[in-house]
């Protein structure tokens, strides 16, 4: 069974949690909420609202909204293969391994 692990970290009420989610080939759940003692390290060296475009970060405005890749496609009125190259740049510069990750890199950074 092949799975896709994305670890999001949040801030819950009880000060900082980590979200695992797991996506098996066919479908995603999240699985649980874990907390745990987690430092406030600062974001890696070069990560910040510069390295990425406009049109970049209006993408991953909708991905935190929840939009799907036809959907934002639809918004901004480009074409969804555009919109999976903007998010896999996103992912890259981010340095996400997921859309969720990523929204949470995001987040974190004040991007969004």
């Amino acid at each position: 069974l092949g799975l896709r692990v994305s670890i999001l970290r949040t801030h819950g009420s009880t000060g900082p949690e980590l979200v695992h989610l797991l996506e098996p080939a066919m479908g995603a759940g999240t699985l649980g909420v874990f907390s745990d003692d987690l430092d406030d390290d600062e974001p890696p060296p070069g990560l910040g609202r510069g390295n990425l475009t406009r049109r970049e970060l209006d993408v991953l405005r909708h991905l935190v909204i929840g939009y799907g890749t036809e959907e934002i496609a639809d918004r901004l009125m480009i074409s969804p293969n555009t919109v999976r190259s903007h998010i896999s740049q996103c992912l890259q510069k981010l340095d996400a391994h997921s859309r969720v990750e990523a929204v949470g890199v995001a987040r974190r950074l004040d991007l969004v």
